[in-house]
C-alpha cells in the first residue's frame, strides 16, 4: 500500500504450516494444476509457488503480457488445463464487465480462489451464477502472517435477502486458520465482546519475525501478547472486523 516493499521475515516453518492448511482447506490433490497469476513482489505469488513446489503439482507461469490479454489469459488456462484459479477480484471483474466469462475456457478449473481486496456480491453473484460446479473461496491474510489465513466457501445464501444488503455488500473472511489463534480488541486491547467490531490481532507459528531493517516498525506491529496463554509472536493487523455470533467467522 505504501509502494515500498516491506520485508517480512517469514520462516520456513511458516510457509511449510501454510502448504499443510491450504492442501486440507482447499483438497489440493495430486492431479491439481496451479495457475500463477499473480507477479512475484506480491505476497498473493506464495500460495500458487510453494504449494506446488512443497507438493509436487504442476505450476503454470501466466506470461505478464497474457495477464493483460484476457483472451490470451484465458487460451493459456485452457491450453495447460489448469484447476486452481487465485487472483484478487479485480481481475475476475475485469472478465465480467466485459462479458468474457467463457464458460468452455474455465471448464478445467475447479477452484476459484480470491484475496487481498473486497469482491462486492453483485458483481460475484453474476460469477457464481455464471461459472457453476466450481467452488468459490474468500480468503484472507495479511503479508506479515504467511499470505493468507482464513477462508470462506462462498454458496447460494450469499445471495439471499438476509445476506445481501447496503451494509453487507462483502463476503466473509470466514473461518481463522486452525494453527492460529486470534483476539479482536478495542484500542485499549481489551478484547471486544462477540458481534462487536474491533481490531483483528492474530498469533500462530505463521507470524512474521517483524521486517527486515526496521525495529521500529517491527516493534510496533508485532507484540508478544503476556495475556495470551503461550504468550505467543502476535501480528496487529489494523484491520477492524467483528465476530459471527452464530458460527465464529469474521
Amino acid at each position: 500500500s505504501t509502494g515500498s516493499p516491506k520485508g517480512a521475515k517469514i520462516s520456513h516453518q511458516s510457509v511449510i504450516n501454510f502448504v499443510k492448511w491450504c492442501k486440507e482447506s482447499f483438497l489440493i490433490n495430486k492431479n491439481d494444476v496451479f495457475s500463477q497469476l499473480n507477479p512475484l513482489y506480491f505476497d498473493n505469488s506464495v500460495f500458487d509457488l510453494y504449494n506446488s513446489m512443497l507438493l509436487g503439482n504442476t505450476l503454470v507461469f501466466v506470461p505478464t503480457l497474457d495477464i493483460n490479454n484476457p483472451i490470451k489469459l484465458l487460451d493459456t488456462i485452457h491450453k495447460h488445463k489448469c484447476t486452481i484459479w487465485f487472483s484478487t477480484p479485480s481481475l475476475l471483474i475485469y472478465f465480467i464487465n466485459f462479458n468474457l466469462l467463457d464458460k468452455k475456457k474455465f471448464k478445467n478449473i475447479k477452484k476459484i480462489i480470491f484475496g487481498g481486496e473486497g469482491f462486492p456480491k453483485a458483481k460475484l453473484k453474476i460469477l457464481f451464477k455464471k461459472l457453476r460446479n466450481i467452488f468459490f473461496y474468500n480468503v484472507y491474510g495479511p503479508t506479515e502472517c504467511t499470505c493468507i489465513c482464513s477462508k470462506y466457501l462462498i454458496s447460494e445464501k450469499d445471495f439471499n435477502k438476509n445476506n445481501y444488503s447496503s451494509k453487507n455488500i462483502y463476503a466473509p473472511i470466514g473461518s481463522i486458520a486452525e494453527n492460529f489463534d486470534y483476539k479482536i480488541v478495542d484500542n485499549k486491547f481489551r478484547q471486544v465482546k462477540r458481534g462487536k467490531v474491533g481490531e483483528l490481532i492474530l498469533y500462530g507459528p505463521n507470524v512474521a519475525y517483524g521486517y527486515i531493517g526496521d525495529k521500529e516498525t517491527s516493534e510496533k506491529n508485532f507484540i508478544f501478547d503476556i495475556d495470551n496463554l503461550e504468550s505467543q509472536r502476535a501480528y496487529k493487523t489494523g484491520d477492524l472486523v467483528k465476530e459471527d455470533k452464530l458460527n465464529n467467522q469474521l
